[in-house]
């Protein structure tokens, strides 16, 4: 699978190394914050990009043209503008009240979002925390079990040479030595997912 991937056509038999994988301390502050920081500061900007809309302003513009097809006398057909408008808010209809709750809530479900994020982070650091813990139980137990197995095979492999026991019966300790080494490399895949 691992040729698959690398896209190698190649067949000789290569022994992993297990990964080097610790497991480091809880990250606090992470890039995901960021994002209910950055719809806060939105939801701010707006907010005072509306509180502007009902200030009064003042605008100057000016404009110049030509309005000319034939070139004589064309100082005369130029001509331009100056202007001033003023403009006073003095009705809205409670709109800038209306935007301003609505504001205040959206900030409130910003900052509810962020505490759910938080706590679903938390809940889900502590579960994996908790399931390394035990599949590190779990792979003790199966280490113990499989030097049992190796002894118990030692003794079994002595009595087989004295003919005291059967067959079948090393064989049934062959096939459950076999078995906790196939749980013991579940396990530590299992680990190294988590």
């Amino acid at each position: 699978m691992l040729n698959d991937l690398c896209g190698l056509n190649d067949d000789t038999n290569v022994i992993l190394a297990a990964p080097d994988i610790i497991l480091n301390p809880l990250v606090t502050e992470s890039h995901f914050h960021n994002r209910f920081k950055l719809d806060s500061l939105l939801e701010v900007c707006n907010l005072e990009a509306l509180n502007l809309k009902y200030k009064p302003r003042v605008n100057f513009y000016g404009n110049m043209g030509i309005n000319a097809i034939e070139l004589p006398n064309i100082q005369r057909k130029a001509g331009m503008g100056l202007g001033i408008s003023v403009i006073v808010p003095i009705y809205d209809g409670h709109q800038k009240n209306l935007n301003l709750s609505e504001s205040n809530i959206n900030l409130k479900i910003i900052d509810n979002y962020k505490q759910n994020f938080l706590t679903i982070k938390s809940n889900r650091q502590k579960a994996i925390i908790s399931e390394l813990r035990s599949t590190d139980e779990r792979i003790e137990m199966i280490k113990t079990q499989l030097h049992n197995y190796e002894e118990l095979i030692e003794l079994y492999t002595a009595k087989l040479r004295t003919g005291e026991i059967k067959i079948i019966d090393f064989m049934n300790i062959i096939k459950s030595y076999i078995s906790a080494k196939h749980d013991l490399t579940i396990n530590e895949t299992n680990r190294f997912l988590l």
